[in-house]
């Protein structure tokens, strides 16, 4: 009987990719994990991989234990120092993107997926698109509504709703966290336009607050969560969307949906905002 070590050996052989997560947490490995409120749900990178079914999965958490439960979660293996790796994915805490993405840009892989948001400011974030640029690799940013269907969508059906007459946008938990994905969606949606600049800041709360709305001449676009609120079904298979475009990226048939660039712009706005507290 053939052992079951070489049967994986065989059939990561035929797959076409490799792929490193950097970063063993919820949206790395766990979110979505068999036996989880989630494990219905496509959130982690890990399961997104492991779905595509192109791609050999390996996973590094400077948490041992947080890095041996993913690979058992996942069946897949931690990091091996010696390989290069086609694909790196920076899943890490949003204060040590920068850092991540110096050691990532370096070891030269054909993409780079990072969460969002891409940097700390502006500064490093155009030191890094510089570097990148330099080295010839590409970076795909994770700004999850670009990768989700309605969004897609509600870009083409703006177009057929006259001029936008008024918005609002009230958040908390984080002005660079949740204020850079409606940054990025006004960059999306407007990429002709000067985005908005007032936005209400309420971290005075002890509850969740995302609440924006654009209202056009003939139509209203808007989204809402507030509390205990539950995800909209539309992210239930978000990451599966984005390892989707990574992977046709990789083939030479997709343009990715968020680049360093789009990334880049955001810091720039965030650095414009008037925030009202």
């Amino acid at each position: 009987m053939m052992n079951y070590r070489i049967i994986i050996y065989m059939v990561n052989q035929m797959k076409k990719y490799s792929a490193l997560i950097i970063g063993c947490g919820n949206m790395g490995c766990q979110n979505d994990a068999p036996g989880s409120e989630n494990s219905h749900k496509t959130i982690s990178y890990a399961k997104a991989l492991i779905k595509n079914d192109n791609f050999v999965v390996h996973c590094h958490d400077l948490d041992f234990e947080k890095n041996k439960l993913a690979c058992e979660i996942w069946n897949i293996d931690m990091l091996h120092p010696l390989e290069c790796y086609d694909v790196i994915i920076i899943a890490t805490p949003e204060d040590t993107h920068y850092e991540e993405l110096i050691l990532a840009i370096n070891k030269r892989p054909k993409l780079i997926i990072c969460e969002k948001p891409f940097c700390a400011n502006y500064d490093e974030a155009e030191r890094i698109v510089a570097l990148a640029e330099k080295l010839d690799v590409p970076i795909l940013v994770d700004y999850t509504r670009r990768f989700i269907e309605h969004y897609q969508l509600t870009k083409e059906r703006i177009k057929g709703f006259g001029d936008m007459q008024s918005y609002y946008v009230t958040i908390n938990r984080g002005k660079l966290h949740t204020g850079s994905h409606v940054a990025d969606l006004f960059n999306w949606f407007f990429p002709e336009k000067e985005t908005p600049h007032v936005f209400n800041y309420v971290d005075n709360l002890n509850y969740r607050v995302f609440d924006f709305g654009l209202g056009f001449k003939n139509d209203f676009v808007g989204e809402t969560r507030i509390m205990d609120d539950e995800v909209h079904p539309m992210y239930d298979h978000h990451t599966k969307h984005v390892i989707d475009n990574a992977f046709g990226f990789l083939e030479g048939t997709e343009e990715l949906l968020c680049t360093m660039y789009d990334g880049l712009k955001v810091h720039k706005v965030l650095e414009t905002i008037e925030w009202n507290n």
